[in-house]
């Protein structure tokens, strides 16, 4: 993607299982169209016990990551954190641990709005995000009506499983 939109886009993000930039494998990454936004930190960090190097976090059955990212507004000048990332499938609790992980960085960066988006393999009703909820909402909960969805994201490859398993949340203090 970085490539073919090199003109209007950049963008990183690691691989989870090698850190690396290059290479094949899951990467949560971020693109941004340059002329709108302006990057001014940013990084990934690893749903895990040690977050700063590639690991498994907890009961995960794969390694989990956050790609992050501090950005200015260019029209209006604002600045926001963006993360992206995808928590784990099947560990009930690296589910709960990375959503408290991802809501104490939302924390500490708590002076910026905050967005953060991802298939987070569970339903917004699940207890994991109850440590999320008191500092963001759910996109599709406050969004003005009939400017949102609730289609199913997740299928199971049937028509009989359906949820929705992917997300975006954003600081109270954001409209939709």
């Amino acid at each position: 993607f970085k490539e073919q939109l090199k003109d209007e886009y950049d963008g990183w993000g690691v691989n989870r299982d090698t850190g690396k930039e290059s290479g094949s494998g899951e990467v949560m990454g971020i693109l941004y169209n340059k002329s709108r936004i302006e990057k001014i930190d940013g990084g990934t960090f690893w749903l895990s016990e040690t977050p700063d190097k590639c690991s498994y976090g907890w009961d995960a059955a794969c390694r989990r990551t956050a790609t992050w990212g501090v950005f200015r507004h260019k029209a209006t000048d604002k600045c926001f954190l963006y993360v992206n990332t995808h928590l784990d499938h099947q560990g009930t609790t690296a589910r709960i641990k990375g959503v408290e992980q991802l809501a104490n960085f939302f924390g500490r960066y708590s002076s910026y709005a905050g967005i953060l988006s991802g298939d987070m393999n569970i339903e917004s009703t699940h207890d994991a995000f109850k440590v999320l909820t008191p500092i963001m909402n759910n996109t599709r909960d406050v969004a003005p009506k009939g400017r949102t969805d609730t289609h199913t994201t997740y299928n199971a490859y049937t028509t009989s499983s359906q949820s929705i398993i992917d997300h975006i949340y954003c600081s109270k203090s954001m409209q939709v």
